[in-house]
């Protein structure tokens, strides 16, 4: 260990030493876990962002066509059924919740807006103390 660590004394040391060790086996091994779950991520987000592009193209066909439900089959068999839906959102966004502060309380004035954030920022509970660990290359 370092000099710093051995001036918190003997017996800490060894218990921080021990702490460290672990916290890098452990480290270790959920990059090594990340890295065999990359591939299958990465088609996961891949076959969500196709979904969900079809899913507009298809919703808005449905919508041109006065069709509020399909049934379609697949091999003659039936797959479900497809019902077109409209979200409603209960919580405005953080970016629409901006634009109406900034609109409706502050005038437009985005100086005032950063302040407000600052201080929103400020307001929050104190970081809990964490590592972040740079890897030797």
């Amino acid at each position: 260990m370092s000099d710093e660590a051995a001036s918190i004394g003997d017996d800490r040391t060894a218990e921080l030493s021990e702490f460290v060790r672990e916290f890098i086996r452990t480290d270790n091994e959920i990059a090594r876990l990340k890295q065999e779950v990359k591939p299958t991520t990465d088609r996961i987000r891949e076959l969500s962002v196709k979904k969900r592009h079809l899913a507009t193209v298809v919703a808005t066909i449905m919508g041109d066509n006065d069709l509020d439900t399909l049934e379609p089959k697949l091999e003659g068999r039936s797959v479900g059924r497809l019902t077109r839906i409209f979200t409603k959102r209960v919580k405005p966004t953080v970016a629409s919740f901006e634009k109406a502060v900034l609109t409706l309380l502050l005038d437009g004035n985005s100086e005032r807006l950063k302040q407000v954030k600052k201080k929103a920022l400020d307001m929050d509970k104190p970081p809990v103390p964490s590592l972040r660990r740079s890897k030797n290359k």
